[in-house]
């Protein structure tokens, strides 16, 4: 697969990086475990995976890793899992994400 700027049509991966305060730390793993029994039976979901960071002054402390069949499947999903209001209010949670596709594998 060669890297490209333009948008990908087939199998993505979803990075979200969460950035909250220690002590909402395990508020917000729950939440996201409650968003996954909601988005694991949406079209277009593949998998998932939830990283903790060991270091505690990491920027990050959790990172989801997800792959789903296509930006637009993932885009849709997530509109009707706000729309349900399944993701709850966390004070001092912070999220980003980024779509990639692999460029290079071995």
């Amino acid at each position: 697969m060669a890297g490209s700027t333009s948008e990908a049509n087939g199998p993505v991966t979803l990075i979200r990086v969460f950035s909250c305060p220690e002590s909402e730390r395990e508020r917000a793993i729950d939440a996201w475990k409650q968003a996954w029994e909601f988005l694991k039976h949406e079209p277009g979901c593949l998998s998932t995976e939830l990283h903790g960071a060991i270091s505690p002054d990491a920027k990050y402390q959790l990172i989801n890793v997800a792959k789903w069949e296509s930006m637009e499947a993932q885009t849709a999903a997530m509109m009707r899992m706000r729309a349900a209001h399944v993701f709850p209010k966390i004070e001092g949670l912070e999220t980003s994400q980024a779509f990639y596709e692999v460029i290079f594998r071995e």
